[in-house]
């Protein structure tokens, strides 16, 4: 008889630490995505601008710099509001807003005006991706919940 309870006290505690579990691990799902290393993102980034782009060689050494600086930069303003209070959302948004501009400011001069056009139609593209993959992240950890 001693040794049933044993087994029902290791059992209760055994789903309590799994319930726990389970509650950490779904507890960030909207907030937190892996990022792969800097040259990789750089990498796709550029393969994907060189295609849609039509990017020439010359453009290429130019325009890579400039999108590693963006990243750098970028992945520095999200770190600084990684864990912050979610009404620094908007500060961040302004400061990526501004990184943006800047990174556009740079590629004018390197891109025709049509190659520009469709950079901005890329960045709009990639907002609305991103927007998608976060509802259903989100949908799910509620399902989850549920």
């Amino acid at each position: 008889m001693s040794r049933f309870r044993a087994t029902e006290k290791n059992m209760s505690l055994f789903l309590f630490l799994a319930g726990l579990v389970l509650i950490l691990l779904t507890s960030n799902a909207c907030a937190t995505t892996t990022i792969p290393p800097l040259e990789k993102r750089l990498n796709k980034l550029m393969e994907r601008l060189t295609t849609r782009l039509m990017l020439t060689e010359q453009q290429v050494k130019l325009i890579r710099p400039i999108m590693r600086d963006y990243l750098i930069k970028r992945n520095g303003i999200l770190k600084k509001y990684r864990d912050k209070e979610r009404e620094l959302v908007f500060e961040m948004r302004i400061e990526l807003k501004n990184l943006e501009l800047e990174t556009e400011k740079r590629l004018e001069p390197i891109l025709t005006v049509f190659q520009m056009k469709e950079y901005k139609k890329l960045k709009i593209e990639q907002r609305e991706k991103i927007r998608q993959r976060r509802k259903k992240e989100c949908f799910k950890k509620e399902e989850i919940q549920l």
